[in-house]
């Protein structure tokens, strides 16, 4: 049986993220055993300082795939040949700022922390943390563009869950061994760019009619939009560790730490809820550049009500298991208090509000382009999260800029579920609402009930049978009353699917 693209990318997804997961959980825990909170700090904070320069991005990539869904859909090789060499060229430039912009960092950076993390060692970090983005920007983020846009995402996934498997085997004998930690990082960037040699060569072979090298330049209609709202994106993603560098600076990087392990379980749930719309942004750009709108409408509706169910889910049981989850992974790490109850509350809440969009935001943005519609909202984002992260660490410290990401994403969720509605299907949005208001109520209840509940939790095994338990049980939930209210269209969804399965 042939499995289409958008099967593909979901399948070698799921796959990816429970490889990263399990990366995910071993190495940061071996590095805070093997060297402290401190430097587990550092590479986080680093981290966030590096997502800022990667702006220098400028929306070419998200901005490029868009004018590529057509000349896909009608095999025009001249006219991809044109967009891509265009992205080389802006991609190359984009890699020699990203460059200079590190190298100040690298020799800004070190300032900051005084007192905490040697100069020199502080100094090496950023640079060798810097050279997977070189790599990207200089090597392969033309070719990503293009399987991104041609629906085959699943190669670049295929490719990292290779290489991911070979960086965890490699870090665990080196952490074991107490190598050090540069050169732990450092072998990360080897293996990335051998991923980068393998896309490379996957894309020369199955695109000979390709040309990245010709002599033109082309302007992307909405790149501007586009940059607008990367840049308001990095700033609400990654404004609570820039600022509790700056704020606290007594024991900044301890507490990053702290912050670094809450946003790892976080990026787990984000990363599952990953698997229902990376590729799928470039499924409905097809089907929006071919103008059928009625299939659109259709195939949209079916996703957003699978996606709603999961993404509830997923962050009720986050909610009930993150609290025991740290106390269990943090065990014997006495130089800094990681398990507060705030912290894992806020960090569920959050997990929540910010992905409520993302399944119209796969449409909105990564199907239809509509860059430019949602530009504002993203700027109130921005400058809310900032002014409210401001207010507030002082305060509350790490709560305080929990609290401003919480209150700023609320701004980007009306403006992108508006646009779909207004711009896209010109009717009304109360399905869409009072689904979110019915399960909105559905997981504070569980919340509230299970976190007391999973409190006394101590060892692993524990939290394994509470682990599948409530799994079960909120799964059981969160579909059971979703479909009392939309039984006609979870029934309608199921027999399309078997009738698929059979045909």
């Amino acid at each position: 049986m042939k499995i289409s693209k958008t099967y593909r990318n979901i399948i070698i997804n799921i796959i990816l993220q429970i490889v990263a997961t399990i990366s995910g959980l071993i190495l940061p825990r071996l590095i805070i055993a093997a060297y402290g909170s401190t430097l587990n700090g550092l590479i986080s904070s680093i981290g966030q300082f590096l997502t800022y320069a990667s702006l220098v991005e400028m929306g070419i990539g998200s901005a490029a795939m868009i004018t590529l869904y057509i000349p896909l859909c009608n095999c025009d090789y001249k006219s991809m040949s044109k967009i891509l060499s265009s992205i080389s060229k802006k991609y190359r430039t984009s890699g020699i700022i990203y460059t200079i912009i590190v190298c100040g960092i690298a020799l800004i950076y070190p300032l900051m922390i005084q007192g905490q993390v040697n100069y020199s060692y502080a100094f090496s970090m950023t640079i060798i943390l810097a050279m997977i983005g070189i790599i990207d920007y200089l090597f392969i983020g033309k070719y990503k563009v293009l399987l991104m846009a041609d629906q085959k995402y699943y190669i670049v996934n295929f490719v990292k869950i290779i290489a991911t498997c070979i960086l965890t085997i490699m870090s665990i004998l080196l952490l074991k061994y107490k190598v050090s930690l540069l050169i732990v990082k450092g072998f990360a960037v080897f293996v990335h760019a051998l991923e980068a040699v393998m896309i490379r060569k996957y894309v020369q072979e199955k695109y000979p009619e390709i040309n990245f090298n010709e002599n033109v330049s082309m302007r992307f209609s909405q790149q501007k939009s586009v940059l607008i709202q990367q840049i308001c994106m990095v700033i609400t993603y990654n404004t609570d560790i820039i600022i509790l560098t700056i704020m606290l600076p007594s024991n900044s990087l301890k507490e990053i730490s702290v912050y670094s392990i809450y946003a790892m379980v976080l990026s787990f749930a984000k990363n599952f809820m990953s698997v229902f719309y990376v590729g799928l942004g470039a499924t409905f750009g097809n089907i929006y550049a071919c103008n059928d709108i009625k299939n659109l409408k259709k195939k949209f509706k079916q996703y957003e009500l699978v996606y709603d169910i999961f993404l509830f889910f997923v962050y009720s049981c986050f909610i009930a298991l993150i609290l025991p989850f740290i106390k269990c992974y943090a065990g014997g790490i006495a130089d800094a208090n990681y398990v507060r109850i705030e912290i894992a509350v806020l960090f569920g809440v959050i997990g929540i509000v910010a992905q409520i969009k993302d399944s119209h935001s796969t449409l909105v943005h990564g199907g239809c382009g509509k860059y430019k519609e949602t530009e504002k909202y993203s700027v109130y984002e921005a400058v809310s999260n900032i002014l409210v992260s401001i207010v507030l660490v002082n305060k509350l410290g790490m709560a305080g800029v929990l609290l401003g990401t919480l209150t700023s994403h609320l701004f980007m969720d009306y403006g992108v579920i508006k646009c779909t509605y207004k711009e896209i299907f010109p009717e009304t949005a109360s399905t869409t609402l009072i689904r979110i208001t019915r399960n909105v109520i559905l997981f504070f209840i569980l919340g509230g009930i299970e976190i007391k509940m999973t409190l006394m939790i101590d060892t692993w095994v524990e939290w394994i049978i509470a682990a599948i338990s409530i799994a079960i049980f909120n799964g059981l939930a969160v579909f059971g009353i979703n479909f009392l209210f939309e039984k006609k269209e979870l029934s309608g969804i199921f027999q399309r699917k078997c009738k698929q399965s059979k045909g």
